[in-house]
């Protein structure tokens, strides 16, 4: 968790807001979904950097989402707003609360058409606008991928197919639509924001190259936090078992299992290999694949163990 919220912290300092140094800030975290640390990366990111912001640097955190969630808010966050689905009354929503909170810094995560949106709804010119990207740009592309659809089409039903059922006929023109329209967002949310952040310094050349900019100024680069800050004990070392382990969402297109996979066959065809397990935690829509794939593999010493609570509860592991 350390350094990205340190080097998030870092960034407000070095920066030329126009805000008193020693005077917390007040940053709002925006996310589709309520950010909960287990309920996915960008959400448990967000509470690792909101938590870090205000026990170690007195910043005062809020969180914005806009997908309903009867989970109690984290303790990170000063408070919370629940924003209405629809873009432009969310942003308007936002904007009102950032100027009734007097909000220094609004921080979207991921969402390029909200930045967008709160510019067009007049937020502050004071409240600075930062866009955090949590994927490899240009990722999002396969979001509107033929197997998405066709999953959309499977899922969907009586009127709900109709769209869906449109998208998969015509294909190729959505899929051109699509990308259009992505690399539009790439650029209009470059030119609203203060500060685009990126998970790495080597990803600013496809942001520029995805959007059609020139102009790099605005690139941030910060790592992903890590989730916790408990360190095993040195002495327990000698307690630790064979056993190389995986958590994650069971998708290939994000996730990449199925490499992992091929890197396990590898790794067992070495003799070091002998006692080692492949033990993979998690569920998703391609858990059915993989099985299929290391049973086609004749891949040894992999276990499928599903879905699971994590150490301590407070969620699942998906």
């Amino acid at each position: 968790m350390g350094f990205s919220s340190i080097s998030f912290a870092q960034y407000l300092q070095k920066s030329s807001y126009p805000i008193a140094r020693d005077e917390s800030l007040k940053i709002l975290f925006y996310t589709s979904c309520k950010a909960i640390a287990m309920k996915g990366g960008t959400e448990r990111a967000t509470v690792s950097v909101a938590s870090a912001l205000s026990s170690r640097y007195g910043h005062e955190c809020y969180s914005a989402y806009s997908i309903e969630d009867s989970a109690p808010k984290e303790l990170c966050f000063a408070g919370e707003l629940m924003v209405d689905g629809h873009l432009k009354t969310a942003a308007s929503q936002i904007a009102s609360f950032v100027q009734d909170r007097r909000v220094d810094v609004v921080v979207s995560q991921g969402s390029f058409e909200l930045v967008i949106a709160l510019r067009k709804a007049g937020l502050p010119r004071c409240t600075k606008l930062v866009l955090a990207h949590h994927f490899e740009p240009g990722w999002e592309v396969h979001f509107g991928d033929l197997r998405t659809c066709l999953s959309q089409l499977g899922s969907a039903s009586g009127t709900g197919k109709v769209k869906p059922a449109v998208m998969v006929l015509c294909y190729p023109i959505y899929k051109a639509r699509y990308t259009r329209r992505l690399r539009g967002d790439y650029q209009a949310a470059y030119m609203a924001a203060d500060a685009v952040v990126l998970l790495s310094e080597g990803f600013s050349e496809g942001y520029k190259a995805f959007g059609g900019l020139e102009d790099v100024e605005k690139f941030r680069f910060i790592p992903n936090p890590l989730s916790c800050e408990e360190y095993l004990d040195p002495a327990a070392y000698c307690e630790k078992k064979k056993i190389a382990l995986i958590v994650a969402r069971l998708e290939d297109t994000p996730k990449k299992i199925s490499l992992a996979l091929k890197a396990w066959e590898a790794v067992k065809s070495d003799p070091v290999s002998e006692g080692w397990t492949l033990r993979i935690v998690g569920h998703g829509r391609d858990e059915s694949r993989y099985k299929r794939l290391a049973a086609r593999m004749r891949l040894p010493d992999v276990d499928f163990v599903g879905r699971r609570d994590p150490i301590g509860g407070g969620g699942t592991i998906a």
